[in-house]
């Protein structure tokens, strides 16, 4: 099929200490207006990361409706979730065993609420923070993809007319475009037509574009946002697929072996070869 396809992957998280009124605020600025987009736009899919904490304070304050719905969009075949981490903690810093608990923990908090449809086949890193111990790690656990930023690819910019396994491993690994996610997630792009000008002849070609960002943007951090998500759904210019629905599309497939990286890195980290220092700086007194 010679037309552009869009994964879109969101992240929707909420610390566990958070007060019900500001999760009501989030869950009604976003959560509930993105899975409504969804559910009035049967073509429409999303793949989406919900950490554990979040489905329990939301069964806690009583939005069983809100996850009912998320489950039938799992029955429809239009979401898909991932696994993570339970409590979003920063996985470079844990041991492996604190890493499995946390993992285990997420798969088992989600299927109590979501049962047989939640069956994820990817695997989101909180803040993207990948490491190779933290891929062999999470492919042991049975995972089949993960998602991390492009600057974990080593090289110039990955090519997204195949798919990447990483090196050694039987797990593929998908690089979000960075700079395409943050036109939207900034509201450079507020509208589906801005969007679809925006990748002007590129919706010609085969290949698929790959965003990644925080699902509060959309209506939450930027208030309005989510009518492109509804613009883009309405028109079918740009039809929209699951993650792992793209390896059944494009079957190229190369090994790579990326780099460590999150969506937070900048490049004066990595030319100073650290790119965790958001998290571990040597020179930081507070973060050693």
């Amino acid at each position: 099929m010679n037309q552009l396809v869009w994964a879109n992957f969101l992240h929707i998280y909420q610390p566990p200490a958070q007060t019900e009124k500001m999760l009501r605020k989030v869950a009604g600025e976003s959560y509930r207006k993105i899975i409504t987009g969804l559910l009035g736009s049967p073509t429409a899919k999303l793949t989406l990361n919900m950490n554990g904490c979040l489905t329990e304070l939301l069964e806690q304050y009583g939005f069983t409706d809100l996850l009912a719905d998320i489950r039938l969009l799992l029955e429809r075949g239009q979401l898909e979730l991932t696994d993570s981490a339970m409590y979003h903690a920063f996985l470079p810093g844990l041991p492996d065993d604190e890493v499995v608990r946390q993992v285990k923990l997420n798969h088992q908090l989600n299927q109590k609420y979501f049962g047989a449809t939640y069956a994820p086949k990817g695997f989101f890193f909180p803040e993207m923070a990948y490491t190779r111990h933290l891929a062999e790690l999470i492919s042991s656990l049975g995972y089949h993809w993960v998602i991390i930023d492009e600057a974990g690819f080593p090289g110039d910019t990955p090519a997204y007319d195949r798919c990447y396994r990483i090196r050694g491993l039987p797990l593929q690994v998908f690089f979000r475009e960075r700079a395409m996610s943050f036109k939207i997630l900034s509201a450079q792009l507020g509208t589906g037509s801005l969007l679809v000008r925006d990748l002007g002849e590129r919706l010609q070609r085969p290949e698929y574009l790959l965003t990644a960002m925080d699902g509060e943007t959309f209506g939450h951090h930027r208030l309005g946002l989510e009518q492109l998500l509804f613009d883009i759904y309405e028109s079918g210019e740009l039809p929209t697929v699951t993650i792992s629905e793209l390896p059944v599309r494009f079957t190229n497939v190369e090994e790579v072996e990326p780099l460590t990286s999150s969506w937070a890195l900048m490049h004066k980290d990595q030319a100073r070869s650290e790119p965790m220092s958001r998290w571990h700086d040597a020179n930081n007194s507070i973060h050693e």
